[in-house]
């Protein structure tokens, strides 16, 4: 019920931002100023993970946005993580392939700083335990993050690196992260 009450929260708070008129100082007047669909709007990107040791991630996470007002854009994105972990001084491996999608939403509160919301939902094997054996399963689910934070564009008209902070409203033990705390580098071109 609180996972709710939240999302109702931060959907009426995405929706209260994209109906706030304004001006910023990043010229997008150019690319907002058309009525109807403007492909001038859209701005692909995503973001890049890697690490490879005892353990290995990779992640790859395309995105495409549309800048639905010069101050905000909301947008989709699809996600794929290989994640492989060696244990037992590297004699055994484990290894998971994770796949979801997420729906995000930036406003631009002034020139490249933004306010960042995204429900991500992502398939994955989660371990539980089973009392009666003693042991750990793996059952492959599917968990739900919901990430609000700020971040940092370079460039201008929403294009360029970003960096941002985000926070897992979500988090539990079931999470993907070891804590709710998210740090992420992509781009937007």
């Amino acid at each position: 019920m609180a996972r709710l009450s939240l999302l109702i929260t931060s959907l009426c708070l995405f929706l209260t931002a994209l109906a706030q008129p304004g001006s910023s100082t990043i010229d997008r007047s150019k690319e907002t100023s058309k009525k109807g669909f403007n492909k001038e709007n859209l701005r692909y990107g995503g973001n890049l993970g890697l690490n490879i040791s005892n353990v290995t991630y990779i992640e790859i996470t395309p995105t495409v946005a549309y800048f639905f007002h010069e101050k905000c854009q909301a947008g989709l994105g699809l996600n794929y993580i290989y994640y492989s972990y060696a244990y037992n001084g590297g004699f055994d491996r484990y290894s998971t392939n994770i796949y979801g999608a997420n729906i995000f939403e930036r406003y631009y509160l002034v020139d490249n700083v933004f306010q960042h919301a995204e429900l991500e939902f992502l398939n994955y094997d989660v371990p539980t335990f089973d009392p009666s054996t003693g042991s750990i399963e793996l059952n492959r689910k599917t968990v739900s993050a919901l990430y609000l934070g700020l971040g940092y564009q370079s460039g201008q008209n929403g294009r360029g690196s970003y960096i941002s902070f985000l926070y897992d409203i979500f988090y539990d033990v079931h999470s993907r992260n070891p804590n709710p705390y998210v740090f992420r580098i992509g781009f937007n071109f």
